[in-house]
């Protein structure tokens, strides 16, 4: 029996449970295997994944432990982007880069893992930033793919959910002004 959760007023209707949210990323991380694997053999092979915080840490951690099992160890490299672009509402404002990476990137493989595209800009102006830091190979993975409000077109890689609805998401690090992340499935909030 489902419990039912509620916040600020809103009811909470689950759109993926955990178990859904598992295998996309058990699918993803194969994905993302098979298309680096013919790098292995690259002397100083090294995938460096850029998480953009804070929600995208949740699906990094689940995405890092399937890679894990796949990837030689020491072939993955883990650092942070944490920006933002929504201001305590449902409206995305002025991307602001708050803490940059810690590493340079240069010559590598990067994959910008995050949790949700909605209307892209943010994702647009990251690419754009590490484009011009000269990867070996830039790529995408995001759990969910929302495409009614997109404003910008920009390549998804690796994606493990397409939701052409305009559901506002929380949940499995979605936040709605920071409540919400801490739920292991997904829902979308009745109303907004």
């Amino acid at each position: 029996m489902e419990r039912s959760l509620t916040l600020k007023g809103h009811r909470l209707m689950l759109l993926y449970k955990k178990e859904e949210i598992d295998k996309a990323i058990k699918r993803l991380a194969k994905e993302i295997y098979k298309t680096y694997c013919s790098y292995l053999t690259e002397k100083n092979f090294l995938l460096k994944i850029i998480v953009i915080l804070e929600g995208g840490r949740w699906f990094d951690a689940a995405l890092a432990m399937e890679l894990g099992k796949l990837f030689p160890v020491g072939a993955i490299a883990h650092d942070s982007i944490s920006v933002s672009s929504y201001k305590d509402n449902t409206s995305p404002k002025e991307v602001q880069i708050l803490k940059d990476t810690k590493n340079p990137i240069g010559g590598q493989h990067v994959l910008i893992v995050d949790d949700i595209v909605d209307t892209a800009g943010t994702l647009a102006k990251l690419l754009k930033i590490l484009k011009a830091r000269n990867p070996a190979s830039l790529r995408t993975c995001v759990l969910i793919d929302k495409t009614p409000r997109r404003e910008k077109e920009i390549p998804l890689d690796f994606v493990g959910f397409r939701l052409p609805k305009p559901l506002f998401l929380i949940g499995f690090g979605l936040d709605w002004a920071e409540a919400g992340r801490e739920l292991e499935d997904i829902y979308y909030i009745e109303g907004l």
